[in-house]
């Protein structure tokens, strides 16, 4: 949950960086390109946590209830 909320959280200022003018008018100098790269790869990364994430938990193996039984094999001579 913690990374998801971290990830979610730059996603959001990456994108208020992108659309905001008095962020833009102070980064000027800095090509947007790099943003919008960098908003690929934060939502890219959100993505991909939270698959694993989901399927960490769907492929989860309960074995409380397991029961295990050894049987030997009887020596034949």
């Amino acid at each position: 949950m913690k990374t998801s909320l971290l990830l979610i959280i730059l996603i959001i200022l990456n994108t208020s960086a992108l659309i905001s003018e008095p962020i833009t008018n102070l980064l000027k100098d800095v090509n947007m390109w790099w943003f919008l790269g960098l908003e690929i790869l934060l939502i890219g990364c959100y993505v991909i946590n939270k698959t694993v994430k989901d399927l960490r938990t769907h492929c989860e193996l309960d074995c409380n209830n397991l029961k295990l039984y050894i049987v030997r094999r009887s020596k034949k001579a």
